[in-house]
Protein backbone atom coordinates (compact mmCIF):
# COMPACT_ATOMS: atom_id res chain seq x y z
CA UNK A 1 0.00 0.00 0.00
CA UNK A 2 2.98 2.37 0.66
CA UNK A 3 4.53 1.62 -2.95
CA UNK A 4 0.57 2.45 -4.17
CA UNK A 5 0.63 6.03 -2.46
CA UNK A 6 4.06 6.56 -2.99
CA UNK A 7 3.73 5.90 -7.00
CA UNK A 8 0.62 8.14 -7.12
CA UNK A 9 2.59 11.02 -5.23
CA UNK A 10 5.21 10.57 -7.72
CA UNK A 11 2.79 10.86 -10.78
CA UNK A 12 1.38 13.78 -9.42
CA UNK A 13 3.89 15.88 -8.91
CA UNK A 14 5.63 14.54 -12.39
CA UNK A 15 1.90 16.04 -14.19
CA UNK A 16 1.83 19.30 -12.29
CA UNK A 17 6.09 20.25 -13.47
CA UNK A 18 4.85 19.10 -16.77
CA UNK A 19 1.77 21.41 -16.42
CA UNK A 20 3.93 24.28 -15.76
CA UNK A 21 7.22 24.10 -17.96
CA UNK A 22 5.77 26.47 -20.31
CA UNK A 23 3.36 29.17 -19.91
CA UNK A 24 3.71 30.84 -23.54
CA UNK A 25 5.08 34.31 -22.16
CA UNK A 26 8.85 33.58 -22.18
CA UNK A 27 10.88 36.81 -21.91
CA UNK A 28 11.82 36.90 -25.58
CA UNK A 29 8.19 36.32 -27.12
CA UNK A 30 6.09 39.62 -27.74
CA UNK A 31 2.97 39.33 -26.12
CA UNK A 32 -0.29 38.31 -27.84
CA UNK A 33 -2.71 41.08 -28.84
CA UNK A 34 -5.69 39.24 -29.74
CA UNK A 35 -5.26 40.29 -33.95
CA UNK A 36 -4.71 38.38 -36.46
CA UNK A 37 -0.80 37.38 -37.40
CA UNK A 38 0.33 39.62 -40.00
CA UNK A 39 -1.68 42.39 -39.82
CA UNK A 40 -0.87 45.68 -37.69
CA UNK A 41 -1.30 44.86 -33.81
CA UNK A 42 -0.89 48.61 -32.58
CA UNK A 43 -3.49 51.11 -33.55
CA UNK A 44 -1.92 54.04 -35.85
CA UNK A 45 -3.06 57.13 -37.52
CA UNK A 46 -1.64 59.52 -40.04
CA UNK A 47 -2.11 62.99 -39.32
CA UNK A 48 0.31 66.41 -40.96
CA UNK A 49 2.61 63.41 -42.74
CA UNK A 50 2.88 61.47 -39.34
CA UNK A 51 2.07 58.16 -38.19
CA UNK A 52 0.58 58.62 -34.71
CA UNK A 53 0.66 55.39 -32.45
CA UNK A 54 -1.25 54.33 -29.42
CA UNK A 55 0.83 53.37 -25.92
CA UNK A 56 -1.85 51.25 -24.48
CA UNK A 57 -2.54 54.98 -21.80
CA UNK A 58 -6.54 54.60 -21.79
CA UNK A 59 -8.94 55.26 -23.92
CA UNK A 60 -10.92 57.31 -21.26
CA UNK A 61 -9.27 60.30 -21.35
CA UNK A 62 -10.05 64.44 -21.47
CA UNK A 63 -9.13 66.40 -24.35
CA UNK A 64 -6.55 68.97 -23.12
CA UNK A 65 -7.27 72.51 -23.43
CA UNK A 66 -6.17 74.04 -27.32
CA UNK A 67 -6.87 70.72 -28.99
CA UNK A 68 -8.55 71.17 -32.04
CA UNK A 69 -10.91 69.23 -33.66
CA UNK A 70 -8.38 68.76 -37.59
CA UNK A 71 -10.01 65.84 -39.61
CA UNK A 72 -11.40 62.51 -39.00
CA UNK A 73 -10.29 58.95 -39.81
CA UNK A 74 -11.52 58.16 -43.74
CA UNK A 75 -10.30 54.86 -44.43
CA UNK A 76 -8.92 51.84 -41.91
CA UNK A 77 -6.02 49.31 -43.62
CA UNK A 78 -5.53 46.74 -40.49
CA UNK A 79 -2.73 44.98 -43.05
CA UNK A 80 -0.50 48.01 -43.75
CA UNK A 81 0.84 51.12 -42.61
CA UNK A 82 -1.13 54.39 -42.66
CA UNK A 83 0.61 55.89 -46.12
CA UNK A 84 -1.64 59.17 -46.22
CA UNK A 85 -3.43 61.78 -43.91
CA UNK A 86 -6.56 60.43 -41.83
CA UNK A 87 -5.79 57.11 -42.77
CA UNK A 88 -5.54 54.64 -39.78
CA UNK A 89 -5.22 50.62 -38.71
CA UNK A 90 -6.83 49.25 -35.29
CA UNK A 91 -9.33 52.51 -35.44
CA UNK A 92 -12.77 53.07 -36.88
CA UNK A 93 -13.64 55.06 -40.04
CA UNK A 94 -15.38 58.76 -38.70
CA UNK A 95 -13.09 58.70 -35.48
CA UNK A 96 -12.44 62.17 -34.47
CA UNK A 97 -8.99 63.62 -34.93
CA UNK A 98 -7.73 66.44 -32.74
CA UNK A 99 -4.76 68.38 -32.88
CA UNK A 100 -2.66 70.88 -31.22
CA UNK A 101 -0.20 72.78 -33.79
CA UNK A 102 2.52 73.87 -31.06
CA UNK A 103 2.44 70.15 -29.60
CA UNK A 104 3.41 68.16 -33.11
CA UNK A 105 3.66 64.91 -31.55
CA UNK A 106 0.80 64.55 -29.79
CA UNK A 107 -2.73 64.17 -31.49
CA UNK A 108 -6.11 63.05 -29.82
CA UNK A 109 -8.30 60.11 -31.23
CA UNK A 110 -11.90 60.73 -29.94
CA UNK A 111 -13.47 57.35 -28.99
CA UNK A 112 -17.01 56.68 -27.05
CA UNK A 113 -15.95 57.71 -23.20
CA UNK A 114 -13.49 59.72 -24.25
CA UNK A 115 -9.90 60.22 -25.90
CA UNK A 116 -6.71 58.36 -26.66
CA UNK A 117 -3.08 59.73 -26.81
CA UNK A 118 -1.12 58.72 -30.01
CA UNK A 119 2.49 59.67 -30.14
CA UNK A 120 5.07 60.18 -33.07
CA UNK A 121 6.76 57.00 -33.61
Amino acid sequence: MKKFIALCLALACVLIFVGCAKDGNEPNQPAETGYPSGEIQQPQIMYNGQIYLYFATGFGEPLPERFELVGSISTVDNISEPTSDFCGARVNEGQEIYANESIPDTVYLKYENGYAKFSVK
